[in-house]
């Protein structure tokens, strides 16, 4: 396999872990870009605010309300310091509250979301004292990420629901297969069962014919019946009964497996000399 494509199935879908760890990083660093290159704001508090943030979005998978609550707090205190001034968007928050539409339960996402919303009412309005018009502009972000993690949610669980769909079907036409092998296996056993029992029946019919010299027309009867089954079946249980059958009829003794397997017809009319050819249909 050439390298580009071993490098490319690698990397084409990356751990989780390391997406999250990516998200962090550029979370952090576009959080304190603003801030430190171009107002020269920050100090250390600006930085551990900042990673308070965005940090924790590591773990955004495993616990999205607690990320969510932490990030949140690091994101008041980066507006109580006035640092979110002079940076466009928190993106921090962002993710987190995507990441509960996403994955959160119906009753969290609404407190995570109400909670967002009245902070960042609080923000605008009583910390950067900015006009009610802001506020629209200001939660629009959020409200965008939890529409977005709510069409994600949904998509997976329709995908859910298509492939338990056709776990189902593939295990109703599966059951469907077998009963189907099961009827016709039923069948054929019934079918072989009758035909190999009436093949026993006249073979025996004809041996009784031969020993109490019975009527040529009830010997003839059973080896006709015999010899159509055999047609039939084309089975060794039908040329076993012809070769009883010649066997008696020539030597006037019980038939043993062993023999002539001849005409039948052609046996038949030899064995009985008195016998007309044309009774022997």
């Amino acid at each position: 396999m050439p390298v580009v494509e071993r490098l490319r199935r690698r990397f084409h879908a990356p751990p989780q872990a390391v997406v999250d760890a990516l998200i962090a990083v550029l979370c952090y660093l576009t959080t304190i870009a603003l801030p430190v290159k171009v107002f020269h704001a920050g100090g250390w508090r600006m930085l551990v605010l900042a990673g308070l943030a965005s940090v924790p979005l590591v773990w955004r998978r495993r616990a999205p309300v607690v990320v969510a609550a932490v990030v949140g707090v690091g994101t008041m205190g980066l507006a109580f310091m006035g640092i979110l001034r002079s940076v466009p968007l928190p993106y921090g928050q962002v993710v987190a509250t995507y990441t509960v539409a996403a994955l959160a339960s119906p009753l969290w996402r609404l407190v995570v979301m109400a909670t967002t919303i009245g902070a960042t009412a609080w923000s605008v309005l009583i910390v950067f004292e900015q006009r009610t018009s802001i506020l629209a502009l200001a939660t629009l972000p959020f409200i965008v990420a939890y529409a977005l993690g709510v069409g994600l949610r949904a998509r997976r669980d329709r995908i859910a629901m298509l492939e338990e769909r056709t776990r189902r079907l593939a295990e109703t036409a599966e059951a469907t297969a077998v009963r189907e092998r099961e009827r016709i296996a039923r069948e054929i056993h019934d079918i072989v069962a009758h035909s190999v029992s009436l093949m026993v029946v006249q073979a025996e019919a004809g041996l009784q014919a031969v020993a109490q010299v019975a009527s040529p027309e009830v010997l003839v009867d059973a080896v006709a019946v015999v010899e159509a089954e055999e047609g039939r079946m084309d089975g060794a249980a039908a040329a076993d009964s012809r070769t009883r059958l010649l066997s008696g009829i020539e030597h006037g003794v019980p038939p043993t497996r062993s023999g002539r397997r001849c005409s039948l017809r052609r046996e038949t009319q030899r064995s009985m000399p008195g016998h007309s050819p044309s009774m022997v249909k």
